[in-house]
């Protein structure tokens, strides 16, 4: 069996000096200015994560528009209506009222029942066309919604009847899922 040897080892400390609490001083200056550092980088960091989110949603907002048009020579009445966002639309409800009654249907056949009662027996030659729920329109994409080309009236006079008589509502979302509404309601309160 070998003897145990045990040792025993004294940490005598240097003394202390100018210099020393200088560089002690100067870590602990060093550490504080890391942390602020870091702390900046991440706020930083957070920020502009926020900010390309946000240009994210922006670049995918559709914009559904309308307005009317008259052609004079052609005598025609024209209702336009566009995507002019950034993001493509996609159709969740149409939904179309004649004096405040709600008219079944949908794409052109919906705007065809809406012209037979809106102008009953008058003669008129009518283009429709119309996008039906659930589909996608890419950005840029216009649809000549309806066209009327009246026997016996001005085109100014169908305008007339047309915005103080119908009411058109989309509800449409963006490829994100955000809502949207197009209502004609508001487009007229801005004429």
């Amino acid at each position: 069996m070998e003897p145990l040897q045990d040792y025993v080892v004294y940490v005598v400390t240097a003394q202390e000096g100018w210099l020393s609490e200088l560089s002690t001083l100067l870590t602990a200056f060093a550490a504080f200015a890391s942390v602020l550092v870091a702390c900046i980088a991440v706020r930083f960091s957070a920020r502009q994560i926020k900010l390309h989110e946000l240009h994210n949603r922006r670049m995918a907002t559709p914009h559904l528009s309308a307005w009317n048009s008259t052609d004079v020579k052609a005598r025609s009445y024209c209702y336009t209506l566009e995507n002019n966002g950034l993001g493509p639309a996609i159709i969740r409800e149409v939904n179309l009222w004649v004096d405040g009654q709600h008219v079944p249907g949908e794409g052109p056949d919906l705007l065809e029942a809406a012209s037979k009662m809106l102008l009953g027996d008058m003669p008129y030659e009518q283009r429709a066309e119309l996008f039906i729920v659930g589909e996608f329109i890419p950005p840029g994409k216009k649809f000549t919604t309806i066209t009327f080309v009246p026997e016996n009236h001005e085109p100014a006079v169908i305008m007339a009847i047309a915005k103080a008589r119908l009411r058109l509502l989309i509800r449409y979302d963006s490829i994100l899922g955000d809502s949207y509404v197009y209502d004609s309601d508001h487009w007229r309160d801005r004429q």
